[in-house]
Order: structure tokens, then sequence, then C-alpha cells
């Protein structure tokens, strides 16, 4: 997890915990037999909705500042690497 928290941000990375109640459903049915209620399905349909819609990109979130601290992290500079100089 923190693997994905590091490439993705907290917010983000947090969507994976809405999923644990999923397999936790899931594995009951494949290991225990258990059965499913109809409201389970439901709340399982309302989870992954909910994590998609807190997980998606939207492109008119990002800024110039966003897109330059992300040009940072990747390249370690705001400029071009070639003639870029420090005053």
């Amino acid at each position: 997890m923190t693997t994905l928290v590091g490439r993705v941000g907290g917010p983000r990375g947090a969507v994976a915990t809405y999923f644990i109640p999923v397999v936790a459903i899931a594995l009951g049915v494949i290991f225990l037999d258990e059965r499913v209620a109809p409201v389970a399905l439901l709340g399982t349909a309302l989870v992954l909705g909910g994590a998609w819609l807190t997980s998606r990109r939207e492109a008119s979130r990002r800024t110039a500042a966003g897109a330059a601290a992300a040009r940072l992290r990747r390249h370690g500079t705001l400029g071009s690497q070639r003639g870029s100089a420090v005053l």
C-alpha cells in the first residue's frame, strides 16, 4: 500500500481500502460457500461506484502550478535540462 500511496498520493491511494469489504464478500462466497444477500450486492455496487468517482482524474483540476510541480518531481528542475542556469 505504501508503494501505491507513493505513486498516486494519499487521497487516491486510500481508495484501495474501500475494496476490503468487496474482497471479503468474494472470499466468503468462494471459500466458505456463503450466500450473498441482495443488499450486499447493492452495497458492493455502491462501493465500486464511489471508488471510481473518488479516484478519477479530471483534466480541469490540473493547473499550471500542478503541472510545474509534477515536472519538478519527474526531472528535478522546473526549467529545461539544457541551458538552464541557476541565478
